[in-house]
C-alpha cells in the first residue's frame, strides 16, 4: 500500500473520529434540558379581625350590641294634666359607648303620635339646665308650669315633629362627632299649644301624645 493511500486512510478515520466527537458533543448539549431551581416560601398569617362597634347610649340605657337600633322607655318623663300654654323640659344624654376606639358622628331626629301630637310644640337645646318645670304630675292652678333650658344653646325654633317614624322631623342636622366615652347633653322643652284654651276643643280633653327621639351613629366621616 503507497503511503499516499496510507495518509488518507489515517485522514478519513481523524474525520470519522471528530465526527463522532462533534455528534456526541451536540447530543450531549441536546440531553441537558433546562436546569431545575431551588424554590422557597412563606406565609405570614395575619391576627383575628374584629368589626368595630358603634353604640349610642342614652341616658345610661341601650348598651351593647344586642341594643343596637333599640327603644328605651323613660317612664319618669310621663307627663300628667298638661295643660295649654304650659312649657315643661327634660335633658337627655347621649353617649359613645362603643366596644371600639372609633369616633361616631351623632345625628338626632324626633316624632309624636298620638291625638295630642299636632299641638305640642318643641324647643331643643344643646346643654342646658332645666328650671321651672316640676311637679310634672298633679299640677294646679298654683303650679302653673314654665319651664325653660338655662345657659343652653339653643338648636332649633319652636316646632311641631313628624308623627311617623318613616318621617321624622330631623333636629340636629349637623353631625356632632362624639368620642368613645363622650357624651352630648340636650334639653328639651315641650308646649302645649295655648291656642287650645281659646278654641275650647273639647275633643283633646284627656288626649294623648307619645314623643319618640331618635339618635343616630354612623361611623366618623360617612356621608
Amino acid at each position: 500500500m503507497s503511503a499516499e493511500r496510507q495518509s488518507r486512510m489515517r485522514r478519513r478515520r481523524v474525520d470519522v473520529i471528530r465526527a463522532v466527537l462533534a455528534c456526541g458533543i451536540a447530543l450531549g448539549l441536546g440531553s441537558v434540558g433546562t436546569l431545575a431551581q431551588w424554590t422557597t416560601g412563606g406565609s405570614v398569617q395575619a391576627g383575628s379581625i374584629r368589626a368595630g362597634q358603634l353604640d349610642v347610649v342614652v341616658n345610661g340605657h341601650l348598651s351593647t350590641v344586642t341594643n343596637v337600633d333599640g327603644t328605651h322607655v323613660e317612664t319618669s318623663w310621663k307627663i300628667d294634666e298638661m295643660l295649654p300654654g304650659e312649657f315643661v323640659a327634660l335633658t337627655i344624654t347621649a353617649t359613645n359607648g362603643g366596644a371600639s376606639t372609633m369616633p361616631l358622628d351623632l345625628r338626632v331626629d324626633g316624632y309624636v303620635q298620638g291625638t295630642l301630637g299636632p299641638y305640642l310644640n318643641f324647643e331643643f337645646w344643646e346643654g342646658g339646665t332645666v328650671t321651672g318645670g316640676t311637679p310634672w304630675t298633679g299640677v294646679t292652678g298654683a303650679t302653673w308650669r314654665q319651664a325653660s333650658c338655662a345657659g343652653g344653646i339653643p338648636l332649633t325654633g319652636w316646632r311641631t315633629l313628624g308623627t311617623t317614624p318613616t318621617a321624622p322631623t330631623p333636629i340636629v342636622t349637623t353631625k356632632q362627632r362624639l368620642n368613645v366615652g363622650q357624651s352630648k347633653t340636650y334639653c328639651v322643652l315641650m308646649a302645649l299649644n295655648g291656642d287650645l284654651t281659646t278654641s275650647n276643643n273639647t275633643a283633646l280633653l284627656g288626649a294623648k301624645g307619645t314623643a319618640v327621639l331618635v339618635f343616630r351613629g354612623t361611623q366618623d366621616g360617612a356621608p
